[in-house]
């Protein structure tokens, strides 16, 4: 019938995900589009930011690549505004439109104390790569805050010396295909239960 989707094209649909994404069982992918229309409360800013994550498949650590454009980290590409200077970049946990505590600092105050052995700025680029381990973060863990980044929990705040308590912020939430993913997994385990019960 038109507009009915079966069962077999629904297992179609999930298979093809799967073959497209192929590449993606490296790890488990998120993003974070960061903007200021997402502080509380929201900013003047124009600056932008990407942030692209992939979570490896044992869960014990999360790469981070984060973009930033409109904001200055080395104070060389406008020596004349101090006020667009990155004081602080962090991971929160708190949904969308809430503030809350830092659970991973990678630069200024609320650092994480592992942070800085492989925290890489390009200031040039504003490019900031880094990796958080099962064992790190800001009184938690990586591995304590896996139920929050799978639910959309974790944001991505960057601080500057204008605004102290955060320009620009993007929320973290998993990539479509790395989502589609994990619900044909869940799908697998549960059959699997069932099978063995």
């Amino acid at each position: 019938m038109r507009g009915m989707i079966t069962g077999k094209v629904l297992a179609g649909m999930a298979a093809g995900t799967l073959l497209a994404a192929s590449p993606a069982l490296a790890g488990i992918k998120f993003f974070a589009t960061i903007d200021e229309s997402q502080e509380v409360p929201v900013r003047g800013s124009d600056a932008t930011g990407t942030a692209l994550l992939e979570l490896n498949d044992d869960k014990t650590a999360l790469s981070i690549h984060i973009v930033i454009e409109g904001l200055d980290f080395d104070g060389l590409q406008t020596p004349d505004d101090a006020l667009d200077n990155v004081t602080g970049l962090h991971i929160h946990r708190a949904p969308a439109g809430v503030n809350a505590g830092v659970v991973f600092g990678m630069i200024g105050p609320s650092h994480d104390t592992h942070g800085d052995f492989h925290l890489e700025i390009d200031g040039l680029t504003a490019t900031i790569t880094t990796v958080w381990r099962e064992d790190e973060g800001n009184n938690t863990t990586l591995t304590d805050e896996l139920p929050f980044l799978f639910t959309q929990g974790l944001y991505i705040n960057v601080h500057t010396q204008q605004w102290t308590g955060g320009e620009i912020r993007g929320q973290i939430v998993p990539e479509p295909a790395s989502l589609a993913l994990l619900g044909l997994g869940s799908l697998i385990a549960l059959r699997r239960r069932r099978t063995n019960a």
